[in-house]
This record gives C-alpha cells, structure tokens and sequence, in this order.
C-alpha cells in the first residue's frame, strides 16, 4: 500500500505542476473558453486533494472534491468537440446545461453523489466510444491517431469502473489508484506529443472526415490536386514554417475541409503528413547537394520550425536521423 502511494503521490506532483504550466499558456490564448480552465482547474484539484489525502490523511473539503468530480466529464466532453471540431457554433447556455449535476455534490450525500460522478462520466464515455468506432472505418489511414484515442478510451473505462465499485474498495486504496490513473493521463499524453507533435491536428482530421459527408461534390478534384501540385512543387509552399490548412485551402479557394478530404482521398495522408512528407524529400535533396550546411539549417530552409519537430519527421518517414542519411548517401 505504501508503494502504491507513493507512486500516486508522485503522478499527483506531475499533474498538479502540468495543470499549472498548462494553465500559464491557456492565459496568453484569447479564444480561451470557460471549459478549458474548467477541465483544468478540476483535474489540478481532484489531484492536490489526493496529495493532502495521502500527507494528511483526510481530504481538504470532500464537497469540493466531489464537486470537481463532477466538473471533469463535461469539461472534457465540451474541449474535445471544440478540439476535433465537431461543433463550430460555441452555445454557452447548452454549455452550461453540462454542468447542473455538479450541484448534487451539495445537495446528495457523499455516499450517493461520488458514485453518481462516475455514473455520468460514464455517458460521456459513450460518446467517446461512439466517436472511435465511426473512426475506426478509416483505420487503414488513421491507425496511429485511432490507437491513441483507443488508449484514452480504456483508460476511461478502467477510471469508470473504479468509480462504480468505490463501495467494494478500501477508500485509500480507491484515492491511490484514482490519482495514479489521472497522472498516467497526463503521462501518455505528454509521451503521445513528445512522438507526434502534431497529433492533434491529425485527430482532429479524423473526426472531421469520419462524421462529415463528402464535401467535394461540386468540386473538380483533379484540377484541385493538379494546382495543389505546383503550389507545392513549384511554389514550394512547404517551406513557409507557420504553413496551416487553412491558408493553404484558401489559396486553392476551398474550405478547410474540403483540401483535408482531396488529400485524403487523393493521397492517402493527413494534410500534417503530407507536408512533413514533402519538407522530409527536400531536406533528403539538400543533405547531399550541400553538405557544408547544418543539419539544422537544412531542416530550417524546408520548413521545419525546430530541430526536434525536423528530427521526429526525418525518422518517422525515413527510419533514420538527417546524420545518418547523410553519412551513408554521400
């Protein structure tokens, strides 16, 4: 029990300090919503209440607790459709609507009203499942990104589970497991961006063609595709670093979501892959046309913001470091 406590206690220190950065940079974003520094807020306090439990040997406020509890689901729920941009349209009022449940931390016994939490964050996890399994019909493109929402997803059953069977569990051993379960959250995601920067925008692209129709009906896909060539061939628009979606759909007059499906369909890739996979061939060209250059500066001049973002594309396309490509072709 006591090493299962300290290993809690340590994922609670790395929670609560993740929170807290987290929560640094949402201040310096403008388009902020409420639910993020509520999802936040919540998951910073279920985790220092833990961490006084386990010094202190009781829970700070077993309301507030609750309360925060109950904040999780819907927080998430809210920031994950805005993330995969499945709702475009933010309703405050509905957003709200979320989170009346919280109020049963006040007005149920905690017996009653910590289970129920669980209860409903459970429906919330339907939806998740919901999601993954409209996803999975694309999976021969989108394995990487699937298997991580597929991770997210077991991680919340087992959290579900916990929850139901609090009355069957000795109640330190629940607030371990709890806060251990919390802190391998965070672990995961912060491995899952460390491999793949660009993660969530390649999600994101899931969702948006996993729940949207086609929505190149009216367009001429292979003239698209052709102008789409030469803008990167020609124009070589990979190498402009801060390149989005949603410019580059514009100068090929379509939506965000039409030039993700073209490349999609027409390339078999996510829009991020497809312009790491074209920096990833220029970079190959200019390792060997100009070995006085850093691998650095090669990786700046195509396109790449940082070396490490450089570093992790080369190898995930290649198999190799920039180094070593080098040195074995020259």
């Amino acid at each position: 029990m006591e090493t299962i406590q300290f290993v809690a206690l340590l994922l609670c220190g790395f929670t609560i300090c993740s929170g807290l950065l987290l929560g640094a940079t949402q201040a310096y974003q403008r388009e902020s919503r409420c639910y993020v520094w509520t999802l936040i807020t919540a998951i910073v306090l279920v985790q220092f209440s833990h961490a006084w439990l386990f010094t202190q040997a009781h829970l700070p406020s077993d309301t507030l607790y609750i309360a925060a509890l109950f904040c999780i689901a819907p927080s998430f729920y809210l920031f994950a459709k805005a993330q995969l941009a499945l709702d475009s349209v933010f309703h405050p009022l509905r957003s709200v609507a979320h989170f009346l449940p919280v109020l049963l931390a006040w007005l149920l016994p905690h017996s009653v009203s910590m289970p129920l939490a669980f209860l409903i964050g459970g429906l919330y996890l339907l939806w998740l499942f919901r999601l993954i399994s409209k996803m999975r019909a694309r999976r021969e493109l989108w394995q990487r990104e699937v298997s991580i929402l597929l991770i997210a997803l077991f991680m919340g059953l087992a959290v579900f589970v916990l929850g139901i069977s609090i009355p069957l569990l000795d109640q330190q051993l629940f607030h371990s497991l709890y806060a251990i379960g919390i802190g391998a959250v965070f672990v995961l995601v912060h491995l899952a961006l460390l491999w793949n920067p660009n993660l969530p925008e390649a999600v994101s692209e899931v969702a948006q063609q996993a729940y949207t129709t086609s929505t190149l009906t009216q367009v001429d896909s292979d003239s698209k595709l052709l102008a789409l060539q030469q803008l990167m061939e020609t124009e070589k628009a990979y190498q402009e670093p801060d390149l989005k979606l949603a410019n580059l759909a514009e100068r090929l007059d379509l939506s965000g979501h039409q030039l993700s499906e073209l490349i999609n369909t027409q390339c078999g890739m996510h829009f991020s892959r497809y312009i790491r996979q074209y920096r990833v061939e220029a970079a190959q060209q200019l390792l060997l046309s100009k070995p006085s250059l850093s691998v650095l500066d090669v990786g700046m001049q195509v396109g790449f913001s940082s070396q490490s973002t450089f570093y992790d594309a080369f190898r995930d396309i290649t198999g190799t470091t920039p180094a070593k490509y080098r040195k074995i072709n020259l």
